[in-house]
């Protein structure tokens, strides 16, 4: 490669010569990078190694999750640091190759095999509305979630949401009155209506206050939400 001796026989002995001594720093450096490399691989211990850890993580599951995994890593990893970014679900398996993305949770999306999966949480889907609605009392029915107005939560330009493409599976259509990109802002605005949000049970968590709304299943068969 370089086109010039490293090193010379003088007598019994392979003496490095002026192009091998002038490299060497250099080289030795690289190698010892490498042993450290491979001396360390697999050998994160929880307890002692400080780590940032990048999750892609969709705003309406921040808040079902992080106090409970922020709490646990607390306890057994001191010196790990997380940190929720979104990540668009086009480019998620490029994200984890490149390794800009440590994990990623989301809904059950067509990856390669080369993604390692596990399912982590199922959540089954519930219809909100505010404390105090003056057409609900004790149950939502089919007919009266059909008349009613609707906050829809989806991030899509265009296209219809998860609900609505699990209702239209039933042959059936709601009013849509609002279209927003997250959940507090949902919550919010029906917590001060009387439109109603259909979403996974967990979405009255990010209210201060999430007694400010009332929760009923959900009068048809939509399938849960599987991360």
């Amino acid at each position: 490669m370089f086109n010039d001796p490293l090193f010379v026989r003088r007598h019994h002995v392979m003496t490095p010569t002026p192009l091998a001594r002038q490299i060497i720093t250099t080289v030795r450096q690289a190698l010892n990078g490498l042993e450290t490399t491979l001396t360390h691989t697999n050998r994160f211990d929880p307890a002692k190694t400080p780590k940032r850890f990048v999750i892609g993580l969709r705003n309406n599951l921040e808040a079902p999750m992080l106090s409970a995994l922020v709490n646990r890593i607390s306890a057994v990893a001191p010196l790990v640091e997380i940190a929720t970014v979104r990540s668009e679900r086009n480019n998620l398996e490029r994200e984890l190759a490149a390794g800009t993305l440590d994990v990623a949770i989301d809904t059950l999306l067509p990856l390669s095999t080369e993604v390692r999966r596990e399912q982590i949480l199922t959540e089954h889907i519930a219809v909100f509305a505010r404390r105090g609605h003056p057409e609900l009392r004790a149950r939502l029915d089919k007919k009266a979630y059909l008349r009613m107005e609707h906050v829809c939560v989806t991030s899509r330009r265009s296209g219809v949401s998860f609900e609505d493409f699990q209702l239209q599976r039933l042959g059936l259509t709601r009013t849509v009155r609002l279209t927003c990109q997250n959940f507090a802002t949902a919550c919010h605005v029906v917590s001060r209506s009387n439109m109603l949000l259909t979403a996974s049970e967990s979405a009255a968590s990010v209210l201060e206050d999430p007694g400010l709304l009332q929760c009923f299943p959900c009068p048809f068969p939509i399938s849960p939400h599987v991360n």
